[in-house]
């Protein structure tokens, strides 16, 4: 998918992106991920036995890389966080830099490759503009129960059972079947006398979770209008993109939604 715009060795750690990395205010997400094969200090080896047996493997090499890549990073982002960022470094058993910059994605590859475990992009623009509109894409040869394309989660809170829930019923009432489907936790909540929402525990009235509670949708426009009534009890929107849909072979980015 990526041989033609990377060297055969860089294509073979590249794979498609399936959602905006870090996405909340004030940023607009990262769709670049890269991971190197070691730490900020040039260090390898398991994360637990680092930290707590302080038994770890420090490379020579692997320093030298990590000074370098310091000081390109200095050099690009004139500080290593800016505000708003367009930068996300973390550190952990493996470095990971967050972009949001398709040329900076690319200078690093050329320049570290070697030092690179894997790495991560939209395929084309069109896959750029779908990460963008929010929901989390995964990448499947079919949808959802072979018909639905989007997943809506929502979480187990009283208005899911005393406002949410009713209104889904009626909304669907009179819709063909072929575009939504409620899961069997939906089904069973929407059975009379069957659920009590417990606010016994006073945190628990305001924090609430995700049980599997999920509609299946084949419209984007149902996804907006349930978006819409639920807000803030959608926990999450999923889309399956199927492979036949997408460009088999990757083609150059346009930034354009960056801070």
């Amino acid at each position: 998918m990526f041989n033609h715009l990377y060297s055969e060795e860089l294509a073979s750690k590249i794979k498609p992106i399936k959602k905006l990395y870090y996405k909340a205010s004030p940023y607009s997400g990262f769709p670049y991920k890269i991971v190197f094969v070691c730490d900020s200090f040039g260090r390898v080896g398991n994360f637990r036995e680092r930290h707590f047996k302080n038994e770890f493997d420090q490379e020579p090499d692997y320093q030298k890389f990590m000074i370098k890549l310091n000081d390109w990073l200095r050099k690009t982002y004139k500080q290593k966080y800016e505000f708003p960022a367009n930068l996300k470094d973390r550190d952990g058993e493996h470095r990971t830099l967050f972009l949001q910059s398709y040329q900076h994605f690319n200078t690093i590859l050329k320049l570290f490759g070697e030092y690179i475990v894997s790495a991560e992009r939209p395929i084309d623009q069109k896959h750029y503009e779908m990460l963008h509109d929010g929901d989390k894409l995964l990448f499947r040869p079919q949808y959802f129960w072979g018909k639905y394309e989007y997943k809506v989660g929502l979480k187990y809170s009283p208005d899911l059972l005393a406002d949410h829930l009713p209104w889904l019923e009626g909304f669907f009432k009179e819709r063909n079947s072929l575009d939504y489907k409620f899961n069997s936790s939906i089904e069973r909540a929407l059975r009379p006398g069957l659920n009590m929402y417990s606010t016994y525990n006073g945190y628990r009235r305001t924090k609430h979770y995700y049980y599997g509670h999920n509609i299946f949708l084949k419209n984007r426009e149902d996804v907006m209008m349930v978006k819409l009534k639920i807000g803030k009890d959608v926990h999450f929107v999923e889309r399956i993109v199927r492979f036949e849909s997408l460009n088999q072979l990757a083609t150059e980015i346009v930034d354009e939604k960056t801070i």
